[in-house]
């Protein structure tokens, strides 16, 4: 059997297709109704969704399945980055928490994605050093519009 499950980024809807078929979810299982279970051939899956996870947590035949690894000290390090350096370089100002708040998010997406290690410490980076450039560049241009006025 082949099981695929599909959540999309927005809504934390979750789609089921098992051997290519979508699946609705049955509810049953001895588990209680923690999660969603899904009827496959050779056991109980059941699916726990949240919309802060961005990857469903699988309990598959009394065995929690990871489907990304966890994350490492360094990758929440990484997280962090982008907002640290957005606030720090406007020196607190509202522009430089929004755009570090959106760098932080952005990074936490690649971090938890299944893209090999080497790609994701390299978007995480890419985006550290973005974020203050961007927060500084719209703090700058905000600026000078009020300024204008």
């Amino acid at each position: 059997e082949r099981v695929i499950i599909d959540r999309t980024l927005l809504t934390g809807k979750l789609k089921v297709y098992i051997d290519g078929k979508q699946v609705g979810p049955s509810h049953q299982g001895r588990r209680g109704a923690a999660g969603t279970f899904y009827p496959v051939k050779s056991g109980t899956l059941e699916v726990r969704s949240s919309y802060i996870e961005l990857v469903p947590s699988v309990w598959y035949n009394e065995n929690w399945v990871d489907l990304v690894p966890p994350m490492q000290v360094w990758q929440y390090l990484l997280v962090v980055l982008p907002l640290i350096g957005a606030v720090v370089i406007t020196f607190g100002q509202l522009v430089g928490l929004v755009v570090g708040a959106l760098g932080m998010l952005l990074s936490y997406v690649v971090m938890r994605s299944q893209r090999p290690t080497n790609v994701r410490l390299a978007i995480g980076l890419v985006i550290a050093v973005l974020a203050p450039v961007v927060s500084v560049v719209t703090f700058v241009v905000l600026n000078n519009l009020v300024s204008a006025k």
